[in-house]
C-alpha cells in the first residue's frame, strides 16, 4: 500500500531539491547549437501576474534559462538574452534568436549590437 505525502511535503522537498541541482542545470556544459528560441508567457506569483521568459536551443531542443520578471519589457529580455549568450564559449557568427512579434527582441538586437554582439531576430 503506498503512503500519501501531504502536499505541503512534496512541495517542500520539491523546492529544496530544485535548490540544490539549479547550478547543475543552470550552467551543464551543452554542446549548442546558435540557434536559438525563446518566449515568454504570463503566470501567478503571490496573487500577481509576472512574465516567465524562457529560451531554448532550437535545434538540440534543451532550454537553457527562464527567467520571471514582473514586466514583460525590453530589459527583461535583454537579461534573459544575455543568460543565453553567457553560456556560449563564444558568439557564433550565424548566432540567431527565433522569437514571436514583439517588438522588444528588435531593441534587445540593437542593444547588443552596441555592445558588438550581433545576431539574427527572426
Amino acid at each position: 500500500m503506498a503512503s500519501r505525502s501531504p502536499h505541503q511535503t512534496v512541495l517542500n522537498y520539491a523546492n529544496s531539491v530544485a535548490l540544490l541541482i539549479q547550478p547543475f542545470v543552470d550552467w551543464f556544459p551543452y554542446d549548442l547549437s546558435g540557434s536559438f528560441g525563446g518566449d515568454e508567457t504570463y503566470i501567478r506569483v503571490k496573487e500577481r501576474w509576472h512574465y516567465l521568459f524562457f529560451l531554448f536551443d532550437a535545434v538540440k531542443k534543451v532550454v537553457l534559462f527562464d527567467r520571471i520578471s514582473p514586466n514583460r519589457n525590453t530589459l527583461s529580455a535583454i537579461k534573459a538574452i544575455d543568460d543565453v549568450l553567457r553560456k556560449l564559449p563564444f558568439i557564433p557568427e550565424d548566432l540567431s534568436f527565433v522569437v514571436n512579434s514583439n517588438p522588444i527582441y528588435l531593441l534587445v538586437q540593437h542593444f547588443f549590437a552596441q555592445q558588438s554582439i550581433s545576431f539574427d531576430v527572426r
